[in-house]
């Protein structure tokens, strides 16, 4: 297919979206969804600075992509926090096909970690564990019960990413409450890719319910 021909530079720079929608599923509507957009307010800033109502009356656009949209924007508006905004220009316009693609992918990519864990829940050995779709999901492998007894954990922390747009509480099954800042530590995740990965699954299995 040939690329997306963006309108006129706005003031992050004009960037061709192509580079983020080549491997789109389906990649021709997320192509049509982010078209229509820039067709309709005629820049990033005017899509990120529109309202959920002038969102939901683009074509293709629902009610649930419009919300993620001005969500975005108001992130986007955090210059303050810097941990995401390495890149404005290829983050932000990253950050709208994944929200795009979220909504428009019947199989949203998922990928599960552990991070292993010693008697008192501190962090002695991570492992990337698999990478799936909501279609096939991840499955925990032998691996992780042989990781864990070679790091003499007592319990493993899963961790599982997706693309959905909807924030999860963590769902903790053992040990004291944590925060969402503590979880992507453990797996060097920082806030700006939680825009890709954010229907965080998160929970802690003693060792001995995994042998």
């Amino acid at each position: 297919m040939s690329p997306i021909c963006l309108p006129q530079q706005d003031e992050f720079g004009m960037v061709d979206l192509e580079g983020y929608v080549r491997d789109a599923i389906p990649e021709h509507l997320a192509k049509k969804v982010t078209r229509s957009l820039y067709d309709r307010f005629g820049s990033l800033e005017g899509i990120l600075s529109a309202s959920e109502y002038e969102l939901g009356s683009v074509s293709d656009v629902g009610p649930s992509l419009a919300s993620s949209l001005v969500r975005l924007g108001r992130l986007s508006q955090r210059r303050t926090t810097a941990r995401y905004l390495d890149d404005p220009v290829r983050q932000y316009h990253a950050r709208l096909y994944e929200v795009v693609r979220s909504h428009t992918a019947p199989q949203c990519r998922m990928q599960t970690s552990a991070v292993y864990l010693d008697a008192i829940g501190r962090p002695i050995g991570r492992s990337l564990i698999a990478q799936g779709t909501s279609n096939h999901t991840p499955i925990l492998p032998r691996q992780v019960v042989a990781g864990a007894l070679e790091y003499n954990a007592c319990s493993v922390a899963v961790c599982v990413f997706t693309e959905f747009p909807s924030l999860k509480m963590p769902d903790i099954l053992q040990g004291e409450a944590v925060t969402l800042d503590y979880i992507l530590s453990l797996f060097d995740i920082r806030l700006m890719p939680v825009m890709a990965y954010n229907d965080l699954e998160f929970r802690i299995w003693p060792l001995t319910e995994m042998l």
